[in-house]
């Protein structure tokens, strides 16, 4: 008896070229085609599988004018870019001057990275080569700050029709390790606000009792505060987001202390109005003094933080009051509060007292053996 041996069904050339397929789960057809820089990429395209055909062919094409650079202003190589970028960016009084200060030192390394090619000859793979080497030589979270400037450079120009899409838009991340953290017990507190000269104290204080970064404590002005309230507003935080900040009493008395200067908004600032532009020198002076070498003084916001999750509020809370962006940054402050998981595992224990754990739920378990049944 002859077996009919079922030779698998080939694609044909057609289906390739046109490819898509059905997601039974949610009834739309998926266009399957690879993009520009080589990825492969799955769009849900139409509900049919004629118009998915037609969709997928459109983004063929939009794929090839990527490939030859129809569409944009003009060619450009990468120098012209970060010339572009120091003019139109950096000098156009958007960003802070510590910002422009450090986004300056920054560019040459890239300019070096890429010399004088052209910027559509640039590609994903060249960014994630840089990135790679230089996670090799400097920290992750070092690589990701310059990394975020090279993104902004490149979105820019995509924004100015210099690229159609940006070479670092799927370049990942690195991973940052920053669990560990320094912040100081009350006893070292008290020494180092001890330590501190009289111009420096209530700046410490302030950070001490609101959490606020360095920037934003030396930008404080008077108009931020409402006494009457108790609220301390941050207007212009890391991420660009207003907040408020409670005022306890030890922060409400510190900054009612400190001599207010007529028609000066500032809060912290120098006998003739400008405001301080960093306490570096004073802050050293004053933790060599309290013994504390190794606090540095965005330890002061870490101390704020995790002195409220050893009291017990909650970590909403506290990324609330920082101004967290992403509640991951905030849980770093989570395993200084042991006893909330002991407590709300122990909740449970109200449940079975009040019985409602104590009838069977679900099929009950056979202890008898089963009869007439074949063995």
């Amino acid at each position: 008896m002859n077996e009919q041996v079922q030779t698998p069904t080939r694609r044909t050339r057609r289906a390739r070229r046109e490819h898509v397929y059905l997601d039974e789960r949610t009834g739309w057809w998926i266009a399957d085609y690879v993009d520009a820089w080589g990825h492969r990429k799955r769009v849900k395209a139409a509900r049919t599988r004629e118009a998915a055909v037609q969709v997928r062919r459109k983004l063929l094409d939009e794929v090839d004018r990527q490939k030859a650079g129809v569409g944009l202003t003009e060619e450009i190589a990468f120098p012209q870019l970060v010339a572009l970028y120091r003019q139109n960016v950096l000098e156009g009084g958007a960003k802070t001057p510590k910002t422009v200060l450090f986004e300056k030192a920054i560019l040459p390394m890239f300019e070096a990275e890429f010399g004088k090619r052209r910027m559509i000859e640039i590609r994903p793979q060249d960014v994630e080569a840089f990135q790679a080497r230089r996670a090799r030589e400097v920290k992750a979270a070092t690589v990701n700050r310059q990394m975020n400037i090279l993104r902004c450079l490149f979105r820019k120009a995509v924004e100015w029709n210099y690229l159609i899409e940006s070479p670092a838009r799927r370049v990942k991340r690195l991973r940052e390790e920053n669990t560990k953290f320094r912040y100081l017990t009350p006893e070292e507190a008290e020494r180092l606000v001890r330590s501190c000269g009289r111009h420096l104290r209530p700046v410490v204080l302030t950070a001490l009792h609101s959490g606020l970064r360095l920037g934003e404590d030396l930008a404080l002005q008077w108009g931020d505060i409402d006494f009457d309230r108790g609220i301390l507003t941050v207007r212009n935080g890391k991420n660009g987001r207003m907040r408020h900040v409670p005022l306890n009493r030890t922060l409400t008395e510190a900054l009612r202390g400190v001599r207010r200067l007529v028609g000066c908004p500032h809060v912290f600032c120098r006998a003739d109005g400008i405001p301080y532009a960093s306490v570096k020198v004073g802050f050293i002076a004053a933790r060599k003094r309290a013994g504390l070498d190794d606090v540095r003084f965005h330890d002061l916001r870490h101390t704020f933080a995790s002195w409220l999750v050893i009291k017990g509020e909650p970590l909403t809370v506290v990324k609330e009051l920082l101004g967290h962006a992403s509640f991951e940054m905030t849980l770093r402050y989570a395993h200084l509060a042991p006893n909330q998981k002991v407590q709300a595992v122990g909740r449970l224990d109200e449940v079975v007292q009040k019985g409602l754990l104590r009838e069977p739920v679900g099929t009950p378990v056979a202890h008898e053996p089963l009869v007439g049944r074949a063995g």
